[in-house]
């Protein structure tokens, strides 16, 4: 994870189908949260052109640093809650909802204080002692973002994600405007601090506006053990993963200090900003839409929902980790500068990890959408006790080798999961398999035409654009040949859903 904001579609018939009035909600919500992506990545992508040429990479190092431990806190925020509201699909502001925020805050107070008071270990555990008031500052975006959570969680479980869109927007502009203005004015790391804390401010303030909920600190003691056997098991799954996904990071500010973990920050932004954070967009709308199609279909659509999601996800992201690592020569220098010219490497390997990603975000919400998240939680022990004790047994030869480990454990990972969320839907290897040829051939065609441009030509900003357009030209053609089926869905859905 970096210091941007801590956090399977649909398969269609061959024949157009009318548009019910499901399909109707969750392609609205798709197109909202595609609008609030757009919009806040954006931000995200512009802030962070502006702040690699003004700030210096041990910078971003401290505040990745402090992010990571954040994530680790925030796993514990809501106890799960939020995500128990979405499943349980109930209606308005119920007792339930009063006493999730109740829970949401008080836990929240409980984690500030204890990020505070392990500041100076913390500091000390990433090399950088001296910076212990960041991390001291950074524990309040804990306090703040449990204001609002389960604002949010209201607004996810009736899939109103044009208003939530809001949020998100008010969120990213205050980030960029803030942590821009005062790296021009000098602030150093303490622009990327203020500018966080500044969005969770304008995020959650937006979310209350927005969602006609008064909290009134109550506590349904009915509700408490409901609420918290399903959120727990979440919690447990979101911390293994946490865990997981952030080891990398603990091991490289360990071992190598916050100027490589800076390096390693800067080779993940690309990835995340433009394929992790697409996947996000399908996560924030998988649990309520697959905990819908629980409650209202058969195990059969539900089967062709996942089906749909693997053949839709890859298709992007296949292609996209494609594209991303063969850019990445040329894009970190022209878009970056100079300095991070060591982050290259590595982001050609997160690039394709970020890439196999999708076929975990196609599949990971069927588990607690079926109520078992104790099944996802068992395979994700397992992965993350590996991945984490190599990371830091291989961070000593440093970042690029520790990206070496993501992919590679991300690939056998990923085909683990996906045998797994397979017994629990019935279907099949070769299903997936079929589901997923589209994105393997625009992958290859992006690669066929892209790479011997790559090799033939100077670094620089015409290479970047060549390989941009030889990939493009690629894409398509795999496209023709091997995804025409695919391509056809899509245009399909997108007509039926604008009638």
């Amino acid at each position: 994870m970096t210091d941007s904001d801590v956090e399977g579609h649909l398969r269609a018939p061959v024949t157009p189908e009318p548009v019910r009035r499901g399909d109707r909600s969750a392609w609205h919500s798709f197109v909202w949260a595609g609008l609030s992506f757009g919009t806040t990545k954006l931000a995200v992508f512009v802030s962070t052109l502006v702040l690699a040429r003004l700030l210096v990479p041990e910078d971003f190092g401290v505040v990745a640093a402090a992010m990571t431990v954040i994530a680790i806190f925030e796993i514990g925020l809501d106890l799960g809650v939020g995500s128990a509201l979405i499943h349980d699909q109930e209606k308005g502001i119920t007792p339930r909802v009063q006493t999730a925020f109740t829970l949401n805050v008080g836990v929240a107070v409980l984690l500030t204080g204890a990020f505070v008071a392990a500041a100076p270990l913390v500091a000390l555990w990433f090399r950088v002692p001296d910076q212990v008031d960041v991390f001291r500052a950074v524990a309040f975006y804990l306090l703040i973002r449990s204001l609002g959570q389960v604002h949010d969680a209201v607004l996810r479980r009736d899939l109103d994600f044009r208003r939530r869109t809001r949020a998100e927007i008010a969120r990213a502009l205050t980030r960029l405007v803030v942590s821009v203005v005062l790296a021009f004015a000098g602030m150093g790391v303490w622009a990327l601090v203020w500018g966080l804390l500044a969005a969770e401010v304008a995020g959650t303030v937006v979310n209350w506006l927005l969602v006609p909920f008064r909290p009134r600190f109550t506590v349904d003691r009915t509700a408490v053990p409901t609420l918290l056997s399903f959120g727990l098991a979440v919690v447990a799954v979101q911390a293994v993963s946490v865990i997981s996904t952030n080891a990398d990071y603990l091991a490289i500010g360990r071992v190598l200090g916050a100027e490589d973990l800076g390096q390693y920050t800067m080779a993940y932004r690309l990835p995340e900003l433009l394929i992790d954070n697409v996947y996000w967009i399908f996560s924030s709308i998988a649990l309520p839409l697959y905990s819908r199609a629980r409650a209202e279909g058969t195990a059969e659509s539900f089967k062709d929902s996942m089906l749909r999601a693997l053949t839709l996800l890859t298709f992007f992201g296949f292609p996209m980790g494609t594209a991303l690592a063969l850019v990445a020569r040329d894009a970190v220098p022209v878009l970056f500068s100079e300095q991070w010219l060591p982050a290259v490497v590595p982001m050609v390997l997160l690039a394709l990890a970020a890439g196999v990603n999708a076929i975990g975000y196609a599949s990971g919400d069927i588990f607690p959408a079926l109520g078992r998240p104790g099944l996802l939680l068992r395979l994700d022990i397992v992965f993350a006790t590996v991945e984490t004790a190599a990371f830091f047994l291989i961070a000593s030869r440093g970042i690029t080798a520790v990206a070496w480990v993501h992919l590679v454990s991300g690939v056998v990972y990923m085909a683990c999961r996906i045998v797994v969320a397979n017994r629990l839907v019935g279907s099949s290897l070769a299903e997936c398999g079929r589901a997923m040829l589209p994105a393997v051939w625009v992958s290859l065609g992006t690669a066929a035409l892209a790479a011997p441009v790559l090799v033939l030509m100077e670094p620089g900003v015409a290479s970047l654009a060549a390989v941009i357009a030889a990939g493009a030209a690629g894409g398509a053609l795999g496209a023709l040949l091997g995804a025409r089926s695919t391509v056809a869905d899509l245009l399909r859905t997108v007509t039926s859903r604008v009638r």
